[in-house]
């Protein structure tokens, strides 16, 4: 009911903010990608996106918005309606507690074939095809020990490519030839369309946190994996005012501001809450301040 305790004139503004950060009228174009799955661990493992059903998980638990797999007799998994070998995207945020020898998997497709796994050895992170069939290592990329990390990676079969991205700055681009999955044309095909945290083969398993994994129907070129994937906010001036907005599929993130950038411990947290408004977060600012610099950061 408190919303019908507010003033006209405040309802007004507020249609007029939505209005200035482009949140009507929105509409999906055609050939843009689509989200398969988009699992957010907000306390559950259902999929936000609803094309694909809830993570299958045991031995693991809800922390902080987060997907905890502590180190022995945890799994999860994620079957994926809709998910063409050919063609897709898969992204990861994760923390990694350990790499000790049975925790060294951070995330695979497939657990009959295990046509894709990311992997972790001394501190190298490595990509391995067809269960071991061809594998490629990623130089100067340390994945280290209770930090989050993102990963992205683009699969082009058509092109023969596949791009991958890590904390945002290091893209490799791997050039195939003749190449497809193991798994297709097989009996296992149309049931191997699943993510999980784990190599079976290896009995690895992840060991730490997870957040915000997603997979799109289409291989995204660097562009976009930079529009959707990477923590960008937006800044917008209206009237006295200062919206900052930034997408909601960011979870996990938090505000932070500073009046300058000459000491790098002068960031401090932003306390207002963000408004959720279409799928955007929103905080509003006066102009009046001064000179601020905000950004979003991972605790």
């Amino acid at each position: 009911m408190a919303i019908w305790m507010l003033k006209r004139d405040s309802l007004e503004w507020w249609f007029r903010v939505i209005v200035a950060i482009g949140l009507l009228g929105t509409v999906q174009l055609a050939g843009a990608p689509t989200l398969l799955a988009d699992y957010r661990f907000t306390g559950d493992g259902a999929d936000s996106s609803g094309n694909s059903p809830p993570i299958r998980y045991g031995g693991t638990s809800f922390t902080n918005n987060t997907l905890y797999l502590p180190a022995a007799n945890a799994g999860a998994s994620a079957d994926i309606t809709g998910f063409s070998y050919a063609s897709f995207t898969v992204s990861l945020d994760f923390c990694p507690a350990n790499y000790a020898p049975a925790n060294h998997t951070i995330l695979c497709g497939g657990p009959a074939y295990r046509w894709m796994c990311f992997k972790n050895y001394n501190g190298a992170l490595e990509l391995v095809l067809n269960n071991w069939a061809l594998s490629y290592g990623f130089p100067g990329v340390v994945l280290e020990t209770n930090r989050w990390h993102s990963l992205v990676c683009s699969v082009d079969l058509g092109l023969q490519t596949i791009l991958t991205l890590v904390d945002g700055t290091h893209f490799q681009e791997i050039h195939l030839q003749g190449f497809q999955f193991n798994v297709v044309g097989t009996p296992s095909e149309p049931f191997d369309k699943t993510f999980l945290f784990a190599d079976l083969s290896e009995a690895s398993t992840f060991s730490g946190w997870v957040d915000n994994l997603r997979v799109h129907d289409q291989a995204l070129n660097a562009e976009e994996i930079a529009s959707l994937y990477q923590p960008r906010i937006s800044v917008t001036r209206f009237d006295q005012t200062v919206l900052v907005h930034w997408s909601t599929g960011l979870t996990g993130y938090l505000l932070e501001a500073t009046r300058g950038l000459e000491a790098a411990n002068s960031w401090e947290l932003v306390a207002q809450p963000p408004v959720e408004i279409g799928h955007e977060n929103v905080v509003v600012a006066e102009a009046s301040h001064g000179v601020r610099f905000y950004r979003l950061k991972r605790p």
